[in-house]
């Protein structure tokens, strides 16, 4: 019976931390300036009506990519491209996001981890 009961909560503390390490992933966003030119990108949490202050920004050179670590927020944001002091691009991304490409032109893409099922 203690045997069992040992087994159960050695069970139970790799299944916790199994779904911690799962969840980390989706922290860590990759960004990336294929656009040849240097760019600066803002972002800007999903709540805030008036996007004036960013919650993070990165000033890229070409060819270079950077790592945002979200730290667990997973809520969705929005994001804003520039050129200089010009705005190319704003648009709202999913919290899955894992990664950007600020491509040539004005746009940007990004990917992201979908949902599994009966998870928000």
């Amino acid at each position: 019976m203690k045997r069992g009961i040992v087994l159960f909560a050695i069970l139970l503390t790799s299944l916790f931390f199994s779904e911690y390490a799962a969840a980390q992933p989706l922290s860590l966003v990759e960004i990336r300036n294929r656009s040849g030119e240097k760019r600066k990108i803002c972002m800007y949490k999903d709540s805030d009506t008036v996007s004036m202050a960013p919650y993070k920004c990165f000033v890229i050179n070409p060819t270079q990519k950077v790592v945002w670590n979200r730290n667990g927020n997973r809520s969705d944001f929005k994001v804003k491209v520039f050129r200089a002091a010009r705005l190319l691009n704003y648009r709202r991304v999913p919290g899955r996001t894992n990664r950007i490409v600020m491509n040539p032109g004005d746009g940007f893409g990004f990917d992201y981890v979908p949902p599994k099922r009966n998870q928000p």
